[in-house]
């Protein structure tokens, strides 16, 4: 069974108005800080981990 996280909507919801208001440092808070993290885009080879995750969503609002 499926049930409702008022935490993960909070997040998405505080994701999806920083994008609308272009607020990259807010994304980039958002995101782990470890070097863990990894983006997958759409592109052949697009694969993106750490700090390059973190300041590539910077540029992509920019």
């Amino acid at each position: 069974m499926t049930r409702p996280s008022k935490e993960l909507l909070a997040v998405s919801r505080r994701w999806i108005e920083a994008i609308r208001h272009k607020r990259k440092n807010e994304l980039r808070n958002i995101l782990s800080g470890h070097d863990h993290l990894r983006f997958v885009g759409s592109g052949e080879g697009e694969l993106w981990a750490g700090d390059a995750v973190r300041e590539g969503i910077g540029d992509f609002l920019e």
